[in-house]
Parts: C-alpha cells; structure tokens; sequence
C-alpha cells in the first residue's frame, strides 16, 4: 500500500469515526435511540441467560495449561426451552436440565 493511499484511507477511517461518535451522542435523535436499544430478532424480548426457576448463571473459569497459563472462559448452564402452563397460559421458558429432572417443571405437550 503506498503512502498516499494509507493516508487517504486513515482520513477517511477519521472522518468515519467523528461521525460515528456524533450520532452515538446525539441523544434527543430517535433513530440513534433505537440502534443503542437493540433488542434480539425474536420477538420484542430478550432471551435469558439463566434458568427461569434457580436462576442458575454463567460460572468464570480458568483454563490451565501444561505451562501454568491461565485462560478464562464461561461455563454455561445446560438450559434447554420447555413448554410449560404458567397461571393458565401455555409458555416457552429457558429452564436447566437439573430442575427438569428434580421435576421443578411440568412439561406440556
């Protein structure tokens, strides 16, 4: 890359950035408002991360290898989505797989 196309192109990367950082601050503009309240593509809620009964979360852990390097990574829950009625409603809740087998839940079909 030659030197004046590098410099053309951090130019631009500047340019892009001042106007990225001014719409982000805008804070009276609806459309920046909506793209920093994005929710999920599935419908207007966001799905959990935990189960809905125990509210088991993710645990932090370390990877340990044969040099004594330490690597952190999550360990996630065993949620699995499960039919249930909840006050005479039939709904889909994110629900680990231990209150599925100590009968926490009552499945529906």
């Amino acid at each position: 890359m030659s030197l004046l196309c590098r410099a053309d192109f951090d130019l631009k990367l500047l340019i892009y950035i001042r106007a990225r950082s001014k719409f982000l601050t805008c804070e009276n503009d609806m459309v920046s408002s909506k793209i920093l309240n994005t929710k999920t593509q599935k419908g207007d809620k966001e799905m959990p991360k935990h189960c809905e009964i125990c509210n088991k979360q993710a645990l932090k852990a370390n990877k340990i290898s044969f040099s004594n390097k330490h690597y952190t990574y999550k360990q996630q829950p065993n949620l699995q989505t499960v039919k249930t009625e909840i006050n005479g409603t039939v709904k889909r809740i994110k629900v680990c797989a231990s209150c599925i087998k100590a009968n926490k839940v009552k499945k529906v079909v």
